[in-house]
């Protein structure tokens, strides 16, 4: 574009016209302004890559603790279900420990009796021959 500008005025300036000076003061104020706003957005674009690229960077980063913490998640979440696993199975023995227990306390609360009653027996018995 600032080639054709320079051939423009190139070919201007060739013709001996009275208001050749000032067109060619008009563009070359154009030029300058157009210069100008090139710079200010060629700024601005480079800051902009700048933010952009920073901006990458965190994204990168947060993406990065995401999926580690997505990780301590998936171990967590196995401990738990491991934790439940475990608990469920001590209860299930716990449970058929105590249904072995009172079965032990039936069968000697039984014999406690048996035995009670034997003795009892035995004393009516006695008393009964002897008294």
């Amino acid at each position: 574009m600032e080639k054709e500008l320079e051939g423009l005025q190139e070919h201007i300036m060739a013709r001996s016209v009275p208001c050749d000076t000032e067109l060619q003061e008009l563009m070359h104020q154009i030029d300058i302004m157009v210069n100008n706003r090139k710079r200010e957005w060629e700024k601005k674009m480079e800051a902009l890559e700048v933010r952009m690229t920073i901006k990458d960077q965190e994204l990168a980063n947060t993406q990065s603790r995401l999926d580690q913490k997505g990780q301590e998640v998936g171990l967590l979440k196995q401990k738990l279900d491991s934790l439940h696993k475990t608990e469920y199975e001590m209860v299930q023995n716990y449970n058929i420990e105590l249904q072995g227990l009172k079965a032990q306390f039936v069968h000697e609360l039984l014999a406690f009796i048996l035995l009670k009653s034997w003795q009892l027996f035995h004393v009516d018995v006695f008393l009964y021959f002897f008294m």
